[in-house]
């Protein structure tokens, strides 16, 4: 009887343990999308809603070349973004329609877990996460417009 009690409670704490280690990456509402002022295309996926936004990239390795991650607001306003478990550097693009307001290139991954929240210098209903350097490389600049098409919703 303790043998089984002892393995019940070992089998609990370890589904405990996992449960709380294991990142499932929140749902996106499909791809988007984009031609780059370069002419280049980018495929980004679409988080629509607060869960979807608020894990974003959080917990994945990298994002690939011709990838990205394509944030999108009810309202235009001044959408703050922070790196809350983020494994590797970005690039933030913030967008009002489909026109650049904001770029902050080269981001860094919060290493001390403090949770700085990057804000744009305008008003914005759509934000584009990219490779770090990958804005830069391919002309996206304050000004620049970016011919998005978006999933069906």
């Amino acid at each position: 009887m303790i043998r089984l009690i002892l393995a019940i409670a070992i089998l609990i704490v370890m589904l405990v343990f996992f449960a709380t280690r294991v990142r499932v990456p929140a749902a996106s509402s499909g791809l988007a999308s984009m031609t780059l002022p370069d002419g280049s295309h980018v495929t980004a996926e679409v988080m629509d809603t607060p869960t979807a936004r608020a894990q974003g990239l959080s917990g994945r390795d990298r994002l690939e070349e011709g990838k990205g991650m394509l944030f999108l607001f009810d309202t235009k306003a001044a959408h703050g973004f922070w790196m809350k478990g983020m494994k590797f550097s970005i690039d933030i693009v913030w967008l009002d329609g489909d026109k650049v307001v904001t770029v902050l290139p080269d981001v860094p991954f919060d290493r001390m877990h403090q949770l700085v929240i990057r804000m744009p210098t305008a008003p914005a209903d759509k934000v584009l996460e990219l490779p770090a350097g990958y804005a830069k490389s391919h002309g996206i600049v304050e000004g620049a417009t970016l011919d998005i098409l978006l999933p069906a919703r």
